[in-house]
């Protein structure tokens, strides 16, 4: 089983990881939530990666501008080293 200083959650956008740390915070304080730039240098045993839009008008947006997480491949292979292999 893993420690919650082993979990880490990445997600690209800021209000979710606001929520994300609100919502974690009585059940599992130790879990770090940030973005793929805050894990940078740093491993976790356990990543959740959260990548959703809540409105679909921000899913039109990024469309339209070719923004997303996955749309960045410099992000997503930062995502990736942040795993332990």
């Amino acid at each position: 089983m893993a420690a919650d200083n082993d979990i880490g959650v990445i997600s690209p956008y800021h209000a979710q990881c606001q929520r994300l740390r609100k919502t974690l915070l009585s059940v599992a304080e130790d879990v770090k939530v940030g973005s793929v730039e805050e894990f940078q240098g740093q491993e976790r045993r356990v990543i959740i990666i959260s990548a959703v839009r809540s409105n679909m008008d921000f899913i039109k947006f990024d469309l339209r501008h070719t923004l997303g997480f996955v749309a960045s491949p410099r992000r997503l292979n930062g995502l990736c080293s942040c795993c332990v292999w």
